[in-house]
């Protein structure tokens, strides 16, 4: 017993080693993966600086402030686009999951269907009729059902 015991454990610590080096093989160490990166180099990081406005034909293009009055109705606006933009979309959420919710209805009750459909056509009655006296308790010559 004690020998059977000692080569299943033995067998499990193999497997369990094979196992280990297969994944260093196949998925690597992370240790190996620092090691090969390569330094990128410095150029590579630099930022670009924004472009320089070329002036327009006929000079500079000259950009006017807007008064504060008009970003004030700008941003009412926008809010108010905002708020309709998102009740559209709550509406929209809402008309999915009622169609989702009313196709999976209808999946199930033609599954339903189906199902009772292939009951019946195997010659199976839903309910057991009433017409049909219960069956003796024990009879010799009776038919069988095991």
């Amino acid at each position: 017993m004690i020998v059977a015991l000692a080569g299943y454990i033995g067998t499990m610590v193999a497997a369990f080693a094979m196992l280990v080096v297969v994944w260093h093989h196949v998925i690597g160490s992370p240790q190996s993966e620092v090691v090969r990166q390569h330094p990128r180099p410095i150029g590579a990081v630099t930022q670009a600086a924004p472009p320089l406005q070329q002036p327009g034909p006929w000079g500079p293009a000259i950009i006017h402030k807007a008064d504060e009055g008009a970003d004030a109705a700008a941003s009412v606006e926008d809010a108010r686009l905002a708020a309709v933009k998102a009740a559209a979309a709550a509406a929209k959420a809402k008309r999915l999951k009622q169609a989702r919710y009313q196709k999976r209805k209808e999946q199930e009750q033609l599954a339903r269907q189906r199902d009772e459909q292939q009951y019946s056509a195997l010659g199976y009655d839903q309910e057991p009729s009433q017409a049909v006296a219960p069956a003796p308790v024990f009879s010799l010559f009776g038919p069988r059902r095991f």
